[in-house]
This record gives structure tokens, C-alpha cells and sequence, in this order.
């Protein structure tokens, strides 16, 4: 069967397209970098463990990271600073509760901040996403 078209301007795209692009224009602009997402350079070694802010208590957080990068000629940047965003890492995720990292709101903020730190000392490109590939919090 033929695919219903509809006119747009001088173009005539199928139906299903124009759904998708519909559909693709209500989408945030966290989730639109994941359509059509630049190379993802995971963080390699072993997961980080990470003391977490706490009110008297000990509790971990186990962390996988994977950065999606805005070009490929990123990476060799971000090779070169990879100690640097390890520590950042570190330094942003130890400043969080338990509490925080638990709710969707707080594990976005975490990635934004994290995106936002990047940026600051990245110059060849931009870290478009932070993704935890891995996330675990024990609380002892």
C-alpha cells in the first residue's frame, strides 16, 4: 500500500515523518541530544566510589559515567583531562546526600552540574549529556 503524504511548503514529506517531527518538537532539550546523539566517551576503569554527604551516617554511592560529546574531535581533549574529570566527578557527587541522588530531580541536577563543570574547562567541543551507566547507593 502507499504511504499517505502531506504537503509542507514545496516538500512533501510522508505522514509517518511529519508524526515524528510533531512528536520530536515537544521533546526537552536534554532529551532531544539523545536523537541523534555525538560520539559517547565512557569513562573507563573501574566504577567510581564515592563517599556521599550524610547526616551522621556512611553512605556510598557506585557510579559508572559515559559522556556524550558534541564532535568526535572532542575526545582527544577529553582524553588528555580525564584525571581532571575524574576528580570532578568525585568532587561534585561527594557533595550530595543519599536523600538527593534517590530522586529523578536530584540524579538530573547531579548530571547537569556534572555537564556544566565539564564545559568550563573543555575547549575543542562541549559535553552535551552526562549518562550514570551504572548507579548504585548503599547506605550503611
Amino acid at each position: 500500500h502507499e504511504e499517505e503524504e502531506v504537503e509542507e511548503g514545496a516538500k512533501k514529506q510522508p505522514a509517518k515523518q511529519e508524526k515524528s517531527i510533531k512528536r520530536n518538537a515537544n521533546l526537552s532539550s536534554e532529551s532531544a541530544v539523545f536523537l541523534n546523539p555525538g560520539p559517547i566517551f565512557p569513562i573507563v576503569g573501574q566504577p567510581f566510589l564515592i563517599n556521599l554527604a550524610g547526616q551522621g551516617r556512611t553512605a556510598f554511592l557506585q557510579v559508572s559515567v559515559s559522556l556524550v560529546l558534541s564532535d568526535a574531535k572532542l575526545q582527544a581533549e577529553v582524553e588528555r583531562k580525564l584525571d581532571i574529570i575524574k576528580a570532578t566527578i568525585i568532587e561534585v557527587l561527594s557533595t550530595k546526600s543519599p536523600e538527593e541522588l534517590n530522586t529523578t530531580k536530584g540524579k538530573n541536577r547531579a548530571l547537569n552540574e556534572l555537564k556544566d563543570r565539564f564545559n568550563e574547562y573543555l575547549m575543542d567541543g562541549e559535553v552535551s549529556a552526562v549518562l550514570f551507566t551504572n548507579y548504585i547507593i548503599q547506605v550503611g
